[in-house]
C-alpha cells in the first residue's frame, strides 16, 4: 500500500507540473508594414503568449501602442492583456539609444499554431507584422513575380547609344499598374502619387488601393514624360511615366520587408525588391539599383554640411553647392547607368542642386540653428541673412534652367516657381507705379461715376506719394471709415480689372529679371513661367480663369498652353456648376461678439456634439490635402455625431471660399482678420492647418498645429464618442 502510495503522489506531481514553455528567439514573419518594429522574441505557454519587442525611433518622435493590439491565429483574434516597459495608449519617447524595448501580454494561443499576425489596432499607420513564424521547419511562399519580368529587371544594361528624346508638352494618361508578392488583403496598402506639374505649378496627388489579389491601376494625367513621386509604405522614390502609356511594377513585400527589418539577425543586404515592366522600364529598374535621389540627399542634408556652410556669405555658399555639383555629377557618372538613365541622373543633379542655391537663406539660416542649438520658434538675432545679387543667380545659366531636358525631372516645376520669386537686392519692384497707370486708365475710360473717379483719383495720390518716400497721409475730406467703406467698394467692383493688370505686368518682370541672368528672353523656362504665373493661383485655389487670363495664355507662342489651360478651365466650371446642388455644407454668420465670448457663440449651436475645429486658409496646400486624407473617415464620423467647424479670414479670397467648400462638408466661418488672430491667440495656432477637438461639455481635449493623420484624429474623435 506504501509503494502504490508513493506511485500516485509522483503522477500527481508531473500532473501539476506546469505545462513547457516554447520560446521562439528571432523568429522570422512574412510582412512587415514597418522595419523599425521588430520581435525579439516569443513565449508561449498555458497561460499567456507573451511578445517581447522593440521599436527604433529617435528621441524627438513618439511611439504608442494602442490598447485595440491583439494577435491573430486564422481567424481568432487575442486582445492585448497587459504590458511591461511601456503604457498602452501613451505617447512614449526614446533615450539616448533610439530604441524602446516592452513585453505585451495576450491570451493563451492554440500550442499548435504554426503562425501569428501582430496587428497594433486596425488603423492604416499602425504597425503590423504578418506570418510571425512559430514552427522553425514552416517555409514561406516563393514569389510570384514573373521571371521574365525578374531577368529584364537584373540583367546587365545593354548599352544601345539611345539617349533621352527631348521633350516635348503632350496631354495623355499614364497608366500606371502593380501587383504585391505576398500581399494579404488585411494590408490594405494605398498607392499615392504626386505630379508636380510643371504648366500649372501645382502639385497634384493621385491614389488608389491595392485589391484583395494584390493588384493595382492607377490612371495619371500627365503634359509630358516625366517623373512621378511614388508613394505607399515607407517607399518614396520617383518614377519615370509617359503620357498614353503604361508602366507596371511588381513587388516582392517578403524581400522589401526583410532588408528594411531592424532586426540585425534577420536582416539581408539590400536588394532588388522592385521589378519594373512595360514602358520606361530600363530607366526605372535603375533608379531602383542606384536610389540616386537619397544618395544626393544624404550628402546634402547630412551634419557635415551643414558644420562647413555655417556663417558662409551668398557667394561662398554657392561655390560650395556648385563644388559639390561637381562631385555629384561624378558620382552620377561612377554608377555606370545606361544612357537614358544615366541622362536623367545628370539632371536630377542639376535641378536638386538649382533647389539647394533657390533656397540658400533657408539652408544658412538652417546651419545656425543647429550651431546655436536654436528651434523653428527662436528668433534669429544676429544671423546676418547674406545678399543675393542678380550675378548669385548665374547659376540658373550655368546649370541651363532654359533646357526643355529638364521637363524630365520630377523637381523642374518646383524650380521653375522659385525662379517667378527671385529678387535681386536693391531692386524695387514697379507694381505701384503699375497700378497708378491701371486706375488712370479706368479714369479715362469714362466708365467710373463720379464717385468712383474720386476714388481712383485718390489712390493715385497715394500711389505717387509712396512712389516718392512721402510719408503724409493725402488730404482728405472724408473720415476714415467713409474713406474705407468707398475704397472697398470700389476695389470690389473693379477687382478682376485689377489684379489682371497686376498680374500681366507681374509676369511681365518675372521674365525681365530671368532675362537679366540668362542673356536670352524666350525658351521653355519662360512659358512655364508664364503659364504657373496665370494658372497657380487660379486653379489651386478653385478659381475659373478669366478671358484676360486666357489672352495671356495665347501670347505663349507654343498653342499647347492656351489648349491645356481652357481645356482645364472649362472641366472646373463645370465642377462648381454641378457642385451648387450640394446640400452638406453651412455658410454661418460671424458673430458680432468679441472677446472670449466669440468663440462661445460660435460653437453655441452644437452644444452637446464632439466638434472638430479646423483652422484653414484656402491658399493652404497642406489644408486642403489634409481634408483630402480625412474625407473618408470624416464621412463615418459625421454619421456618428461629430461636427466639424471650419474657420478662415479675409486672407482667403471671398470667392475662392465660396467656390471651395461645397467640397468641404460641414459649418463654416469666414471672419475677419481680426477676430482670427483673436483666435490664433486664444489657442496658441502658429500656422495653418491647425486642430481642436472640444468633448461633448465643450471642454478642449485635444489641440494641434499641424495634421497629426486621419488615424490620429479619427482615433481621438470615436474616444471622445465613447467607442
Amino acid at each position: 500500500m506504501k509503494r502504490a502510495f508513493i506511485l500516485c503522489l509522483f503522477f500527481l506531481a508531473i500532473i501539476t507540473l506546469p505545462a513547457k514553455e516554447r520560446v521562439i528567439e528571432n523568429p522570422q514573419f512574412y510582412v512587415s508594414s514597418h522595419g523599425n518594429v521588430v520581435v525579439e522574441k516569443v513565449v508561449l505557454n498555458s497561460n499567456a503568449t507573451l511578445l517581447y519587442m522593440v521599436i527604433g525611433h529617435s528621441p524627438s518622435f513618439w511611439i504608442r501602442i494602442d490598447s485595440k493590439t491583439y494577435i491573430r491565429v486564422g481567424d481568432e483574434k487575442y486582445i492585448v492583456e497587459s504590458a511591461e516597459g511601456i503604457e498602452l495608449d501613451k505617447e512614449v519617447f526614446s533615450d539616448e539609444t533610439n530604441e524602446t524595448h516592452f513585453v505585451l501580454k495576450f491570451p493563451a494561443i492554440d500550442p499548435q499554431a504554426k503562425t501569428l499576425d501582430f496587428i497594433e489596432s486596425d488603423c492604416e499607420s499602425c504597425f503590423k507584422i504578418w506570418g510571425i513564424n512559430l514552427d522553425p521547419d514552416a517555409t514561406f511562399i516563393a514569389s510570384d513575380i514573373p521571371q521574365h519580368i525578374k531577368d529584364l529587371a537584373l540583367a546587365e544594361v545593354r548599352e544601345d547609344g539611345t539617349s533621352l528624346e527631348t521633350p516635348t508638352l503632350k496631354e495623355g494618361i499614364a497608366l500606371l499598374k502593380g501587383r504585391f508578392s505576398g500581399y494579404v488583403p488585411s494590408m490594405n496598402i494605398k498607392i499615392e502619387v504626386y505630379v508636380n506639374n510643371p504648366v500649372t505649378g501645382i502639385q497634384e496627388e493621385l491614389r488608389t488601393r491595392v485589391g484583395e489579389d494584390g493588384s493595382f491601376e492607377l490612371q495619371v494625367p500627365l503634359v509630358t514624360t516625366m517623373e512621378v513621386l511614388l508613394r505607399f509604405w515607407g517607399y518614396n522614390k520617383f518614377v519615370l511615366l509617359s503620357p498614353d502609356q503604361e508602366s507596371i511594377v511588381y513587388v516582392d513585400l517578403h524581400r522589401k520587408s526583410y532588408q528594411e527589418t531592424g532586426s540585425e539577425a534577420l536582416r539581408i543586404p539590400a536588394s532588388r525588391y522592385m521589378f519594373w515592366g512595360g514602358t520606361n522600364a530600363d530607366v526605372n529598374n535603375q533608379k531602383e539599383d542606384v536610389d540616386l535621389g537619397r544618395v544626393l540627399n544624404d550628402v546634402f542634408y547630412s551634419d557635415e554640411t551643414f558644420t562647413e556652410i555655417l556663417g558662409m556669405d551668398a557667394a561662398q555658399y554657392k561655390a560650395y553647392v556648385m563644388k559639390m555639383k561637381d562631385d555629384m555629377l561624378k558620382l552620377a557618372a561612377d554608377m555606370k547607368l545606361g544612357k537614358r538613365a544615366g541622362e536623367l541622373a545628370a539632371l536630377t543633379v542639376k535641378n536638386k542642386i538649382m533647389h539647394y542655391l533657390f533656397f540658400a537663406d533657408s539652408y544658412l539660416s538652417e546651419a545656425y540653428r543647429r550651431a546655436n542649438k536654436l528651434d523653428y520658434e527662436d528668433e534669429l538675432t544676429d544671423y546676418k541673412r547674406p545678399v543675393y545679387d542678380a550675378g548669385y543667380y548665374s547659376f540658373l545659366k550655368e546649370l541651363d534652367i532654359n533646357d526643355p531636358a529638364n521637363l524630365y525631372s520630377g523637381e523642374y516645376e518646383n524650380n521653375i516657381n522659385s525662379a517667378k520669386y527671385m529678387q535681386f537686392d536693391g531692386a524695387t519692384s514697379s507694381n505701384q507705379m503699375l497700378g497708378a497707370e491701371l486706375f488712370l486708365g479706368l479714369i479715362q475710360s469714362g466708365r467710373l461715376t463720379p464717385e468712383e473717379t474720386e476714388s481712383a483719383e485718390y489712390l493715385v495720390r497715394m500711389i505717387a506719394n509712396q512712389s516718392q518716400g512721402v510719408v503724409e497721409q493725402v488730404e482728405d475730406t472724408l473720415t476714415q471709415e467713409e474713406r474705407n467703406t468707398r475704397l472697398n467698394s470700389f476695389v470690389q467692383k473693379y477687382n478682376n480689372e485689377i489684379q489682371a493688370y497686376i498680374e500681366a505686368h507681374t509676369v511681365s518682370e518675372r521674365k525681365e529679371r530671368l532675362a537679366q541672368v540668362l542673356g536670352v528672353s524666350k525658351g521653355v523656362a519662360f512659358d512655364l513661367m508664364a503659364a504657373q504665373s496665370v494658372c497657380n493661383n487660379k486653379f489651386e485655389q478653385i478659381m475659373p480663369l478669366t478671358e484676360k487670363d486666357l489672352e495671356a495664355l495665347g501670347q505663349i507662342e507654343d498653342p499647347f498652353y492656351l489648349k491645356y489651360a481652357t481645356e482645364k478651365n472649362n472641366k472646373l466650371i463645370a465642377e462648381l456648376e454641378r457642385a451648387k446642388g450640394n446640400k452638406k455644407y453651412v455658410i454661418h454668420d460671424v458673430p458680432e461678439s468679441e472677446g472670449e465670448q466669440f468663440f462661445a457663440d460660435i460653437v453655441k449651436p452644437f452644444e452637446g456634439s464632439v466638434i472638430l475645429v479646423d483652422f484653414w486658409a484656402t491658399w493652404c496646400a497642406p489644408c486642403r490635402s489634409a481634408m483630402k486624407h480625412f474625407e473618408p473617415a470624416k464621412t463615418a464620423l459625421k454619421e456618428k455625431g461629430v461636427v466639424f467647424i471650419y474657420l478662415t479670414d479675409e486672407s482667403s479670397p471671398q470667392q475662392a471660399w465660396e467656390n471651395m467648400i461645397p467640397g468641404i462638408s460641414g459649418e463654416h466661418f469666414r471672419m475677419t482678420s481680426a477676430q482670427f488672430a483673436g483666435l490664433k491667440q486664444k489657442f496658441g495656432v502658429r500656422g495653418v492647418p491647425s486642430y481642436l477637438i472640444l468633448n461633448k461639455k465643450g471642454e478642449q481635449v485635444y489641440f494641434s498645429v499641424g495634421f497629426e493623420g486621419a488615424d490620429r484624429l479619427s482615433q481621438l474623435l470615436n474616444d471622445e464618442l465613447g467607442e
